[in-house]
């Protein structure tokens, strides 16, 4: 994050640990798909109003910190009532941003822990859409570039990042019962 810009820095990085602690919710193997659902929207709830909810951050916690085992997301699981602090004395427009990744993203991570196999392409690349496009969509935007093309270069090497992503894994995928 030290190479970035000092103007962007804050914002990219809280934005980056966010998605992280989104993604370490739906990924928690050690309980089931049902409750990591269960935590990953009371996470996403976290951005509808402008009050954290601490009983539903202490929950997460309750939840999620004894199966950790990667100590940073372990680390960023505790720390995850400063993050929210931190977005909430962000600027509205900084903190709009960050508001749509985390209703975007989680939606992605939702497709994943209610389906098991992606029949087509078009829903295949609404999962990449939303779990790795979104986040290229949101570097171009807090770089301030809003032209289009600079928009479909971001949406196109998320696509890109995250088909190569499944690629990688289709044998520990399809080992668990995951079929991209």
């Amino acid at each position: 994050m030290n190479v970035l810009p000092s103007d962007v820095r804050d914002e990219m990085g809280l934005a980056y640990l966010l998605a992280r602690a989104a993604d370490t919710i739906a990924d928690t193997d050690l309980i089931g798909r049902a409750e990591r659902l269960r935590y990953l929207n009371m996470f996403r709830a976290q951005f509808a109003g402008d009050e954290v909810q601490p009983p539903a951050v202490q929950a997460i916690q309750t939840a999620l910190l004894p199966h950790q085992t990667d100590s940073a997301e372990r680390v960023l699981l505790e720390r995850l009532p400063e993050c929210l602090g931190l977005y909430r004395q962000f600027e509205s427009g900084d903190r709009e941003r960050i508001r749509w990744l985390m209703n975007v993203l989680p939606n992605g991570m939702e497709m994943d822990l209610t389906q098991s196999r992606y029949l087509d392409f078009k829903n295949l690349s609404l999962y990449c859409y939303r779990v790795a496009s979104v986040v290229g969509l949101l570097a171009a935007e807090i770089f301030g570039y809003q032209d289009r093309q600079t928009q479909k270069y971001a949406h196109d090497l998320g696509m890109a990042f995250q088909l190569t992503n499944i690629i990688r894994d289709v044998g520990e995928d399809a080992r668990r019962g995951r079929i991209y």
